[in-house]
């Protein structure tokens, strides 16, 4: 009787370490989304942005010459629109590594195509523009554009 009593008792304590890390792993660890969603997921969030970086180019180019602070904001309301939803609706979903570090660099981009349009949005409000700023944002997204493969 002892003995089956020390069995089960030997059995408890492997099994409930296992259980927690099973449940953690599940929880906090396992993707969530399989990977011909997450790709599509980030195919459909990296060609989002790339429109966006060349709507924001374009338009910066056409606006800059002509003065047109109206033009601009008018730009700047339908952009911001276009750029949010360029972003999928269950991008944040956990994906396996390689994705994951593949969906961080699209959040870049998506931050710095912010800053780019913050710098650009102050040579109309306040006739300035670090021109520095600009080409390291343009550096940063050209460069995770050009590298960035999602296979």
């Amino acid at each position: 009787m002892k003995k089956r009593g020390l069995i089960i008792f030997i059995a408890l304590i492997i099994a409930l370490p296992l259980t927690v890390y099973g449940i953690r792993y599940y929880k906090n660890t396992m993707p969530q989304v399989n990977n011909e969603e997450a790709l599509a997921m980030l195919i459909e969030y990296k060609e989002g942005l790339e429109k966006g970086y060349e709507g924001l180019q374009e338009a910066f180019e056409t606006y800059k010459n002509d003065g047109g602070n109206e033009d601009w904001m008018t730009f700047s309301r339908d952009w911001f629109v276009s750029v949010g939803e360029a972003k999928p609706e269950n991008i944040d979903k956990r994906m396996s590594a390689a994705l994951e570090r593949k969906k961080e660099s699209l959040a870049v981009v998506d931050g710095k195509l912010l800053e780019l349009w913050k710098e650009y949005n102050g040579n109309f409000t306040k006739g300035k523009l670090d021109e520095g700023a600009v080409e390291q944002d343009i550096m940063i997204i050209e460069g995770v554009f050009e590298k960035l493969v999602i296979e």
